[in-house]
């Protein structure tokens, strides 16, 4: 009885697929053409998500011949012809404006020190310029400043009782050329210690002709392939990213253990995010440009692509746009970080003439001493005649002198003078070529030490080819008793 029950129920099934026409081949028909169209159209896409992002063609030193960028209808602004840094020897000039801290708080005082001062649930800490003839200008781009950095919390944040304090602090990172560039950054703490701090970053960028915004296409030449740039750059940066086990190294990673696959997938995904952006979050300084796209912090040396750099030229003038109340460092070499700029009393970095190099940097007293004062007013009267008598030497060498003083200060008598100097000299030839490159490398290239003694000592042909003249590392200690300061040198 079973058997015959399954013979009816098989008879069943066969009258079912007979009254079909042909399923399972019309099936495999409609699988074939639908994968068809599938591979098609990923073909398609893929195609032209690599023409967007060209995610191959990294420009992999500024000397590489690359593919220029493909015109597409994009948002991009069609920046006006610049030119980029021919040479590295060239100079710029930082602005004659005062820049001046400014603050705003909210609130209750949550936090008391020994000094007397409180901190504030809310502090806004932002920044006014002073110096331009224009002052309707300067009161517009002030308040653009103010404005950008309280619009950078929310009263929904203020509100929110999980939240102990929000900081905003404006920080200058650019202050050159008739241009301003600003980082802004919100931090969040909360009453529950165990959860981290939330943190947001907005860049404010102006120029001070008509206190318009800068573009990001704007830093770099019409020819510029900022793409290209990108991706190298993003790509390096997600390389160092990759995690690492004990502590190794970047330098010393395996490269076949970099998953390259999701490496490229997360490039296409910031290049896809900066083609389809019109704006860019970023800021820049004489030494980088800080992009921030996608969730990710890209910096891009300016060495690296410094032809290609047009920021140092785009706004410059030939109308004075300042009122003459302030005069700040001029002829500053390019590419280098203005740090020591405004940290220094007395600041002289370049080619002073055809035979002199110099790099000079005399750090201000950190407390106002006037016996630290006096004596640094001594070095640099030395060092300026030193620059007369070897700029004016016609023996057919070029010597470089670099020196960096700083100090200490404790008190009027309890202070000291810290003093590395050294001097080199080289035939005219060899110094233009080699040689000067190694300096320019030493003061341009971030986290390259100043050519010092060591260099010249681990390379034959440099001991061979350059003299050195002079070395000089100590320091010079106040003796309260007889009012002078004391050599104590290192050995």
């Amino acid at each position: 009885m079973s058997e015959l029950n399954n013979n009816d129920e098989d008879f069943k099934v066969v009258e079912e697929i007979k009254k079909k026409k042909h399923p399972v081949r019309n099936t495999i028909i409609f699988l074939i053409f639908f994968t068809v169209i599938c591979v098609g159209t990923t073909g398609y896409l893929i195609y032209t998500n690599n023409l967007e992002s060209e995610p191959k063609e990294a420009a992999t030193s500024n000397t590489d011949t690359v593919k220029k960028e493909k015109k597409k209808n994009n948002i991009k602004k069609e920046v006006e012809y610049c030119e980029g840094i021919k040479s590295r020897e060239e100079m710029y000039n930082i602005n004659d404006i005062k820049i001046t801290e400014k603050d705003f708080h909210e609130g209750n005082v949550i936090d008391k020190f020994n000094d007397g001062t409180v901190q504030y649930r809310i502090e806004v800490h932002y920044i006014e310029i002073d110096g331009l003839k224009d002052k309707d200008l300067q009161k517009q781009i002030n308040k653009r400043i103010k404005d950008t950095a309280m619009e950078m919390y929310t009263q929904k944040e203020v509100k929110d009782d999980k939240i102990r304090e929000i900081g905003v602090s404006v920080r200058v990172e650019a202050n050159f050329e008739n241009v301003l560039s600003m980082d802004i950054e919100k931090q969040i703490g909360y009453k529950d210690e165990s959860k981290d701090w939330d943190y947001e970053y907005q860049g404010l960028n102006i120029n001070l002709i008509d206190g318009k915004d800068i573009a990001f296409e704007e830093l770099f030449t019409k020819d510029a392939p900022i793409k290209n740039i990108l991706n190298q750059v993003v790509y390096e940066e997600l390389v160092k990213s990759f995690p690492r086990e004990n502590g190794e190294m970047f330098e010393d990673l395996d490269m076949s253990k970099v998953d390259y696959s999701a490496i490229e997938d997360e490039v296409l995904k910031i290049m896809y995010k900066y083609n389809s952006s019109e704006n860019i979050n970023f800021t820049f300084s004489s030494d980088y440009i800080n992009a921030y796209i996608n969730g990710y912090h890209i910096p891009i040396r300016m060495f690296d692509y410094y032809k290609y750099i047009a920021i140092y030229n785009r706004y410059k003038s030939d109308e004075n746009l300042f009122d003459g109340k302030y005069k700040m460092e001029k002829n500053i070499l390019v590419l280098t970080n203005t740090y020591d700029t405004e940290h220094c009393r007395y600041y002289k970095v370049g080619r002073v003439s055809d035979n002199l190099f110099v790099s000079i940097r005399i750090y201000k007293s950190e407390e106002e001493n006037k016996n630290i004062n006096k004596k640094l007013d001594e070095i640099q009267k030395e060092f300026e005649e030193k620059i007369e008598k070897y700029k004016n030497l016609k023996d057919g060498k070029v010597r470089y002198i670099m020196a960096s003083i700083s100090n200490y200060s404790n008190s009027e008598e309890d202070c000291n003078i810290s003093i590395l100097t050294q001097e080199f000299e080289a035939d005219k030839e060899y110094f233009n070529s080699d040689f000067i490159e190694k300096i320019l490398d030493s003061m341009q290239k971030p986290g390259v030490e100043m050519i010092a003694m060591g260099y010249i000592e681990s390379s034959k042909e440099m001991q061979k080819k350059v003299k050195k003249l002079n070395q000089e590392d100590y320091t010079l200690e106040y003796n309260a008793s007889t009012k002078k300061f004391e050599k104590k040198s290192y050995e």
